[in-house]
């Protein structure tokens, strides 16, 4: 936007040779004046669109970091989620060894051979269950970092676009004048 200061000092010294070349016309009596409302019409329209255009990008990036925040939110939302349910898996395969383990002494079984192969079963089960949540939590939350990245380009690239839209604007409104 700094780059904006030097067009608007050369904007506004042509308005004001304008106005002071119209003002000195219109006193010595001069007709065909270049100045006339039209012209004046056109430096407000191509100023205001030029600092509309700056204003719209300004607006598009802060709704991109908004964005980007509330996507960064849900990811650590993701992964906190992801480690509550692996620890409530591994809970769960704790309490189902204990119920295999009571049931098989109840029983009078030794906890060897097969009921050894069974409790192994139930820990290699709810290990893989415990890291399937991990890895979806984490899968989650590395999609939405990475629309975090896209949202605060695409904030970057609407500010751009409308610095080069008030150029534009600027140019073409001016030109006209000419």
């Amino acid at each position: 936007m700094a780059f904006l200061l030097p067009v608007f000092t050369a904007v506004g010294s042509a308005v004001g040779s304008v106005f002071t070349g119209g003002a000195a016309a219109g006193a010595a009596g001069v007709a065909g004046s270049s100045f006339s409302l039209g012209t004046a019409l056109t430096v407000g329209s191509t100023l205001l669109g030029a600092v509309g255009t700056i204003g719209a990008g300004q607006a598009q990036k802060n709704a991109a970091e908004y964005n980007a925040k509330v996507q960064e939110e849900q990811a650590q939302i993701a992964n906190d989620q992801a480690g509550a349910k692996a620890s409530e898996i591994a809970t769960r395969t704790r309490q189902k060894q204990a119920g295999v383990r009571a049931a098989s002494l109840e029983s009078g079984l030794e906890l060897s051979g097969s009921v050894s192969d069974v409790l192994d079963t139930v820990q290699s089960q709810g290990t893989l269950d415990a890291m399937t949540a991990i890895y979806d939590g984490t899968t989650r939350a590395q999609g939405l970092r990475n629309s975090v990245e896209l949202e605060r380009a695409k904030g970057k690239s609407a500010v751009t676009a409308s610095y080069l839209g008030a150029g534009s604007s600027l140019l073409t409104g001016f030109s006209n004048l000419y």
